[in-house]
């Protein structure tokens, strides 16, 4: 059997046990699919509210996504954890923009503002990331926590300064 039949063979198993999948979820739960699959780059909250659910369960989505039906289509539609942790290293890596010069492309630099969103997601999905202000990070015998807090300017009396 050629790779090509093969596929379209998968592809229809696939498609056969979505829909029974599908079949199973509550209305609520089909809308935010629906919501979800269209709105991709979307926060989670608005897309929920949209989908009919109470401001509270919409506040945790975690809650809605981690149920074992929704879990399911989830994965079988291909966002699962290793595509989602490709996509992030992905986007750690090589985020990037382009250096125009006289209206052509000439080469790239580092997003680094890209970068710093792909390594909070990061940061957040794997709970290291607490708050704004906080961040835990647990590196083998050492317990690391940076506390982001503003920096002020520092009292300098000014008879201390010396002027040339």
């Amino acid at each position: 059997m050629n790779t090509e039949l093969k596929e379209n063979i998968e592809d229809k198993q696939k498609d056969k046990i979505l829909k029974e999948k599908i079949n199973k979820l509550t209305l609520k739960q089909k809308r935010a699919l629906k919501e979800i699959v269209e709105n991709p780059q979307s926060d989670l909250r608005p897309l929920l509210l949209r989908a009919g659910y109470s401001p509270s369960s919409a506040s945790n989505p975690k809650m809605i996504l981690n149920e074992k039906s929704f879990s399911e289509i989830l994965d079988i539609i291909g966002l699962n954890d290793l595509f989602l942790a490709r996509q992030l290293k992905k986007g750690l890596t090589n985020a990037s923009k382009p250096v125009i010069y006289e209206g052509e492309i000439t080469g790239e630099y580092p997003d680094y503002h890209a970068k710093h969103k792909y390594l909070e997601t990061a940061l957040k999905v794997k709970g290291h990331l607490t708050s704004i202000n906080q961040t835990n990070i647990l590196a083998q015998d050492f317990d690391i926590e940076i506390i982001n807090e503003p920096m002020t300017k520092p009292e300098i009396p000014f008879e201390k300064i010396k002027t040339p």
